[in-house]
């Protein structure tokens, strides 16, 4: 597309011109006037600007447009202010005046594209609108993003997708906000989405009027979990009559004859989780036995429960570090559903059984080496062995203060400890990366104060030299890949987010530009 297919007129052509000459940075600013006094002018000349950069520089396809030109692209382009603060168009509307190309709105290609460019991380979000405005548009395009995801991206077989596709699925493939916007039943949103799938009477769920074998049971409930039928006979878990009964045999079926679980693993593996896993939550709710004593009635496998369940309260001068210990070992291996009440005691006796069991997990149990302890042991560590409640709630000691008080060795492995005391007046490119690989890499608790320095422009540099460090050097991330794996929670992991990144301006596309000229933008 040539410039005078853009153009119609001189005036037009030397607008081009100049608008070219600001975005090539031969020119600092636009001349006062550019854009014109009216709106009418304002909009004529944002066209020609946005016509000749999208099509003509860029080269970008008609179907990529909404997905490409955002606010970072306005910003990057100098088309920002323009755009939102001398016309009263809003955005979406005037990129359907200028960009008659686009004709989205009956594009299932361009849905579909835009659906998967979300889902693969090439877009941040869906563009605004996209859903359609009324509920045909809506269930529409669910229909194309779900028949898209479920059997071309994943490839999920028919007879398993009722029991794939739940909330859950919905969220992680961001269909949920559609879904909520229609008013159909999930299943029966399924079974109009995918014939494939059957008629909803393709299996007889009604259970006999008089009496249901175990086996009858059995049979619809293994076919709930095969996705056979999607959703209970009415009245299968409602009868309270019946229900321990019909809980008990899905409960044996599903942990001893469906996975082949051994007794030892029962009380470790079956828990809430588990039961919603395989539908058995709901049944669990409109009953009214704990977990820890239905397992035990529904499997005597296990044995007697005082077998498991040691004495419930520990007095405090009886039970030695052995004792305290074993019970520990228990509970974070399973053999006890949970630590007894009191196992912690009282002030005089919380520190000592509290270090006794944080030293046995860390150094005997899990045999993680001092220099590591830093890097290791943080909140979700404490969360998996049962050590976050006291931690965050018997005492006040920040995490790694408590480390080093309970962990002397820390202190004496020399060769981890960093200098992280800036330099007072100087300090070169190399000091920063060092200390933030220490911080990364554990060899330090956290990153000194004062660290990102004192303003943007600081920041900004510092910023740029640690994720050149650990995206280039660290983690060998080829070009192509930066943009699709450097987001908020890469950057959160990486220390990056709180202390350097929400203290400067950027947002995370064009700081990534500016920091990776690789890209090939």
């Amino acid at each position: 597309m040539e410039t005078k297919d853009i153009a119609t007129s001189k005036e037009d052509q030397d607008t081009i011109d100049i608008y070219d000459a600001v975005i090539e940075g031969k020119i600092g600013r636009f001349p006062p006037g550019f854009w014109g006094n009216h709106e009418d002018d304002i909009q004529h000349r944002l066209k020609l600007c946005l016509r000749y950069v999208v099509l003509q520089k860029l080269k970008i396809n008609p179907q990529e447009i909404l997905s490409e030109v955002t606010t970072s692209f306005l910003i990057k382009h100098k088309l920002y202010n323009a755009v939102y603060k001398q016309q009263s168009k809003g955005f979406k509307e005037l990129l359907n005046d200028i960009f008659p190309e686009i004709r989205y709105t009956d594009q299932d290609e361009y849905i579909i594209n835009n659906y998967d460019g979300t889902i693969e991380g090439k877009i941040t979000h869906l563009p605004q609108g996209f859903w359609g405005d009324n509920e045909e548009n809506i269930r529409h395009r669910l229909k194309l993003c779900l028949r898209y995801v479920v059997l071309q991206k994943l490839k999920i077989k028919p007879q398993e997708i009722l029991s794939e596709v739940t909330s859950p699925f919905l969220m992680k493939y961001k269909l949920h906000y559609a879904y909520k916007r229609q008013s159909k039943r999930l299943t029966d949103l399924l079974f109009d989405v995918f014939p494939e799938i059957g008629h909803k009477d393709i299996i007889n769920v009604k259970l006999p009027e008089i009496v249901s074998t175990d086996e009858d049971i059995i049979n619809i409930y293994d076919a709930a979990l095969e996705g056979k039928i999607g959703e209970w006979p009415y009245g299968f878990w409602r009868d309270k009559e019946v229900l321990q009964h019909r809980l008990k045999l899905c409960l044996r079926y599903v942990v001893l004859q469906k996975l082949n679980m051994q007794p030892h693993e029962i009380l470790l593996k079956v828990k809430r989780p588990f039961l919603v896993k395989y539908k058995l939550y709901y049944a669990f709710q409109l009953q009214s036995k704990r977990i820890a004593d239905l397992l035990f009635d529904v499997f005597p496998e296990l044995g007697n429960k005082k077998e498991h369940v040691v004495k419930k309260i520990l007095p405090g001068s009886e039970s030695t570090d052995e004792d305290i210990i074993n019970m520990y070992d228990a509970a974070i291996e399973g053999k006890i559903a949970k630590l007894p009440r009191n196992f912690w005691g009282k002030e005089d006796v919380f520190q000592h059984r509290f270090k006794l069991c944080f030293r046995y997990v860390v150094l005997q149990k899990l045999k993680i080496a001092p220099h590591e302890i830093l890097s290791e042991v943080t909140p979700p560590f404490l969360i998996q062995y049962k050590l976050d409640h006291v931690v965050y709630r018997r005492q006040s000691k920040r995490l790694t203060d408590l480390l080093f008080d309970i962990f002397p060795e820390i202190r004496d492995q020399k060769e981890y400890v960093v200098n992280i005391i800036l330099p007072e007046k100087e300090y070169t490119d190399e000091d920063i990366i060092n200390v933030y690989d220490a911080a990364i890499e554990g060899k330090l608790a956290q990153l000194p104060h004062g660290f990102w320095g004192n303003d943007e422009e600081e920041v900004q540099h510092r910023l740029k030299l640690c994720l050149r460090h650990i995206v280039q050097q660290k983690l060998n991330m080829k070009p192509q890949e930066i943009l699709s794996e450097v987001t908020r929670p890469f950057l959160i992991q990486y220390k990056l987010y709180h202390g350097a990144y929400l203290r400067q301006s950027k947002e995370l596309k064009e700081l990534l530009g500016d920091t990776f000229p690789e890209i090939d933008n």
